[in-house]
């Protein structure tokens, strides 16, 4: 079974003291459609008050074996505690949505999360989604769709920095998506940062980096024998069709 990924959406309500009592998550996985439920947060409040009693890397470790449902991102006893849910181990009082997948005929759609390195030596990461019954090294490359929208950083290693979970469920409900039922590999939110460091300013040099980003999408694709060169497109939305109109001059 796939290791759900779980994201808490809001309150519902709380007790005297502020803190919560049911809360609604979003639980999804691979192979699990997203919906939201209520669970009971009280028993989750005991474990956060028991992680900050106690040395915390010691009884993070601990409740990350068990699944006891919150880690905390500080090591240092001296600081406030940034709590996160992790994992609940038990069940929802009840489920909100029963959402399904509206396109069946496409869960075989494989996805995966790929990273890289821009010449520069910025790490670059992507979603990578392929048509279903597509076998790297067995089929024939694929032509391919990237799907990318610039972003400004004034640090590297901010800018590539991985922002989304291998444990999210594909779904196929966005326009460049469409064209994996046409048999196109599509390259989803190729990081496309454009960093400027110190006193630079990000767009001193913005036609160079998104240049060399793209250079590395693609030479990662063709690398990795999932399309080839003169069969490669890239689009955008707003700001991404702007950067297109650059990458074209």
């Amino acid at each position: 079974t796939p290791p759900l990924l779980e994201s808490l959406d809001s309150f519902l309500d709380e007790d005297t003291m502020g803190l919560p009592n049911r809360v609604i998550l979003m639980q999804q996985s691979p192979t699990m459609y997203p919906n939201f439920y209520v669970f009971d947060s009280r028993q989750m409040i005991e474990v956060a008050k028991n992680a900050m009693a106690k040395d915390r890397e010691e009884h993070i470790s601990s409740n990350i074996e068990s699944g006891t449902g919150i880690i905390s991102r500080t090591n240092e006893k001296d600081q406030d505690p940034d709590l996160v849910f992790l994992r609940t181990n038990h069940s929802p009082l009840f489920s909100i949505t029963k959402y399904f997948d509206p396109v069946p005929e496409m869960a075989g759609v494989k996805r995966e999360l790929v990273f890289y390195k821009r010449n520069d030596g910025v790490q670059l990461n992507a979603n990578l989604f392929l048509p279903p019954n597509f076998e790297v090294g067995r089929d024939a490359p694929l032509p391919c769709i990237f799907w990318a929208y610039p972003r400004e950083f004034k640090n590297a290693e901010f800018a590539g920095q991985n922002r989304d979970s291998p444990y999210r469920y594909v779904k196929v409900n966005r326009s460049p998506l469409y064209w994996l039922a046409r048999g196109y590999a599509i390259l989803d939110g190729p990081l496309m940062p454009i960093i400027g460091e110190g006193d630079a300013e990000p767009n001193d040099t913005f036609v160079e980096q998104l240049v060399a980003s793209a250079k590395a999408a693609v030479d990662y694709v063709v690398e990795k024998k999932i399309s080839e060169p003169g069969r490669i497109c890239i689009a955008g939305h707003s700001y991404g069709s702007f950067m297109v109109a650059n990458l074209l001059a």
